[in-house]
């Protein structure tokens, strides 16, 4: 693996998340814990995979509120203004700030993992432990 500090975090390169080994894994997480945010180049990750991807965090938690949820794969949290089929994909502008989601609760959850689908930008993975 190759690592790549930023203003925001660390850059990943040269690991698989789908298949990295748990030592891999072991050094993945320390690397978001120390830095509090990772970036992991290079992921090419379907909505199955990304669930199983982020299995490998930890147990996952769906979002409260149902409407944020992908139709097929509860788990993951959708933000999107693209219509598809006159449907609305997800809830528009949800990521406008920083925020914790979560943070209200008497146990939040202590990452989250996000995937940037449309459009392509330079960034696959990344993950924030709660502050």
């Amino acid at each position: 693996m190759e690592f790549e500090t930023s203003n925001i975090g660390i850059c990943i390169r040269g690991v698989d998340l789908r298949t990295a080994s748990p030592s891999e894994m072991s050094i993945v997480k320390q690397k978001l814990y120390q830095h509090r945010a990772i970036i992991v180049k290079d992921q090419q990750i379907d909505e199955a995979g990304f669930c199983d991807v982020s299995r490998r965090f930890g147990e996952p938690v769906p979002y409260l509120q149902e409407n944020y949820h992908h139709p097929e794969y509860p788990l993951i949290f959708v933000s999107s203004n693209v219509v598809r089929d006159g449907k609305k994909m997800g809830v528009a502008r949800t990521g406008g700030y920083w925020h914790s989601d979560t943070s209200f609760q008497g146990t939040p959850i202590n990452h989250a993992i996000g995937q940037n689908i449309q459009p392509k930008i330079r960034c696959s993975v990344s993950g924030s432990p709660s502050m």
